[in-house]
């Protein structure tokens, strides 16, 4: 039996999808070990010429035309048109942009073959997590990068930043301008509630301290989440 190779975007929904994909293949008894390598998007002026270790499987990442696995749920995974236009699904290369994660697309393929009961509450937070982009530049002294997340990250909904703002710092809450559907919750009415001010899809709080800052961050994650 062989070693699989499994690349994965480096963050919690790709991390998740490697997990997942090796519990999936464990069960079915295919290879004998698995090889793990993370990436970012650092690699993508190299990705298409970079070659795999095979049997590969690529997931939460660009499409490469060397997989023998390919899970993704980004409209943006073809890098080269050629490949988005000769795409074809199949039981193992599946891009599916109606799904919130990575994980979600292996339980919609696999459930039938693999018990995910022991594994929701982890496809639950990949679903939330990876549509929620939260960042702290406050050691810099850029402004706010505010669409950025949204150029690396174009399938998230909010963006909760940070950034320092003269003495104080700010928290900035936003709705990814890009999205066809509509914001549910009015941003600016979520920030007055935390001593700030804003808009239906952008919100501002105004921080003495990076605690105060960093706090309130995480409450209106929590939030968003509830909601």
């Amino acid at each position: 039996m062989e070693t699989l190779s499994i690349y994965f975007h480096k963050d919690f929904d790709g991390l998740a999808s490697a997990a997942l994909l090796s519990k999936i293949l464990e069960k079915s008894g295919t290879y004998l070990s698995y090889d793990y390598f993370p990436i970012d998007f650092d690699v993508r002026d190299e990705w298409l010429s970079h070659s795999l270790r095979r049997p590969a499987a690529v997931l939460d990442f660009f499409y490469h035309p060397e997989v023998s696995y390919f899970f993704d749920h980004h409209a943006t995974s073809f890098i080269d048109h050629i490949h988005k236009v000769n795409y074809v699904e199949t039981d193992t290369i599946i891009l599916d942009t109606s799904f919130k994660s990575t994980p979600s697309i292996l339980k919609y393929k696999f459930s039938t073959v693999f018990n995910f009961e022991p594994f929701k509450e982890l496809i639950r937070w990949s679903d939330i997590i990876d549509n929620i982009c939260i960042y702290d530049q406050s050691d810099t002294a850029l402004p706010l990068q505010r669409f950025l997340p949204y150029y690396y990250y174009p399938s998230v909904d909010y963006t909760i930043s940070l950034y320092k703002k003269y003495h104080d710092f700010s928290v900035v809450i936003s709705y990814n301008p890009w999205k066809k559907e509509n914001n549910p919750f009015h941003l600016g009415e979520m920030a007055k509630e935390y001593g700030g001010y804003g808009r239906e899809n952008a919100g501002g709080i105004l921080c003495k301290t990076h605690e105060e800052a960093t706090v309130k961050m995480e409450s209106i994650f929590k939030e968003l989440i509830r909601r």
